[in-house]
């Protein structure tokens, strides 16, 4: 079996676009390959040397439809680090599924579908839910999804984040202990688009978000309920964005309440796009002890908005719970019919509360991407990245740092991407 998983994966590799359509019939082959090599200095101390490593993934793809009604996609995904194995001859064989679905309309011509299996949640600005497609894994969930197409879509959802179940494949007394809890960690909701205007949208949506593990004073780990609420609207040359989120519910045993607002707003003159935003999310004061008000973001592709150095891909982890304001501004060059693009972003980052120290502020960070397109589905993409670090980052990396002093940190990197659909 696993043989015939290596030859099926090798097989849609292959140059499928030379096949003709016609032989093609309801068969749809997919693939992508990510490569990227990063020069890591981000520990603010420049005596140390950075650390230089290259990433790959690669995906294959295979959809099969059933004429309109039906169909099926897998996609097949191996990740790894050049120079992961041990040797030239060993193999990691960590072929995995990324995504493997089936999908069919419901019956009486009415305007809802079905999807169940393993898949991406990608929504709004990915800020919520996203497929986290800079990494070199990527993020996908096992659910199913009940859709419906109207005045607005709708999709309604169930997931299970994470089981320690154990599968039974036949029953005997011995195999069933009652006195363990169930510990599943599962998440269900909706999320409501509707379409305006002159691509305008607004978006609602609500999830919540139920562990069953218990901590050692008995309490679920996590009960939270997520509420919120963005919208899109376009004025001629200028794109504005607001979101408001709110959370509420108990994380072992207590309560919760935080909150996100983030309001951004771009203007284009072509070939040139400049604008800017904050982020408001909340955090908990560092004396509170019986409240849990830190925002926590933990299904989106946060790479997009809090700096590409990823210093706070881990929210509420990477804030030490106290939350964070990110002012930023951004500027692209985009000339007409060009292949070439390039963009700068500024972010000033700051938490929301004021820690045990008494600091508030972690640092600045500017960021710069030039991209090329070197034909259609391949491009060249170079990033470079500079953080210059306040108190709060100071005392964060306080172990590597040089006798207290915090140089300015650097990140940069070459990728390769390439895909074919």
């Amino acid at each position: 079996m696993k043989t015939a998983l290596n030859l099926l994966f090798l097989i849609t590799l292959l140059p499928l676009s030379l096949i003709a359509e016609e032989e093609m019939g309801n068969w749809n082959f997919s693939g992508q390959m990510q490569i990227r090599t990063e020069v890591d200095g981000r520990d603010f101390n420049h005596k140390t040397p950075a650390r230089i490593y290259t990433s790959m993934r690669t995906r294959a793809g295979i959809q099969r439809l059933l004429g309109k009604e039906a169909g099926l996609f897998v996609q097949f995904q191996d990740s790894r680090l050049f120079g992961e194995e041990s040797n030239t001859v060993t193999s990691l064989a960590n072929v995995d599924i990324h995504q493997a679905y089936v999908f069919f309309n419901l019956p009486f011509n009415l305007p809802i579908s079905f999807q169940a299996g393993r898949f991406e949640m990608n929504y709004g600005t990915e800020r919520i839910f996203g497929p986290l497609g800079w990494h070199y894994v990527g993020r996908s969930f096992d659910g199913a999804k009940l859709s419906y197409k109207g005045i607005a879509d709708i999709d309604f959802f169930g997931l299970t984040i994470s089981n320690d179940e154990t599968y039974i494949p036949f029953p005997t007394s011995d195999r069933y202990q009652t006195s363990v809890p169930n510990s599943s960690f599962s998440l269900y909701g909706f999320w409501l688009d509707k379409s305006l205007r002159n691509k305008d949208k607004i978006s609602f949506f609500t999830f919540f978000e139920l562990n069953d593990k218990k901590d050692f004073n008995g309490n679920n780990l996590l009960e939270r309920i997520n509420i919120g609420l963005n919208s899109n609207l376009n004025f001629s040359n200028l794109a504005t964005a607001i979101e408001l989120i709110t959370q509420a519910g108990k994380i072992s045993g207590k309560d919760i309440f935080a909150y996100l607002i983030s309001i951004s707003a771009n203007y284009n003159i072509k070939p040139l796009t400049f604008g800017g935003g904050i982020d408001i999310l909340s955090g908990t004061h560092s004396a509170e002890t019986s409240k849990f008000n830190t925002f926590s973001q933990d299904y989106g592709t946060n790479h997009k908005f809090y700096g590409y150095m990823d210093y706070f891909i881990n929210i509420p982890l990477n804030t030490n719970n106290l939350g964070l304001q990110n002012i930023y501004f951004m500027l692209g060059f985009k000339p007409e019919d060009s292949k070439f693009s390039a963009f700068l972003n500024y972010h000033y980052f700051m938490a929301d509360k004021i820690s045990s120290s008494g600091n508030k502020n972690w640092g600045q960070e500017i960021d710069i991407t030039l991209n090329y397109v070197i034909l259609k589905g391949i491009n060249l993409v170079w990033g470079g990245s500079l953080f210059l670090a306040d108190d709060l980052m100071k005392e964060k990396f306080r172990a590597v740092l040089d006798n207290g002093n915090a140089d300015p940190a650097f990140w940069t990197y070459f990728m390769i991407q390439a895909n074919l659909n």
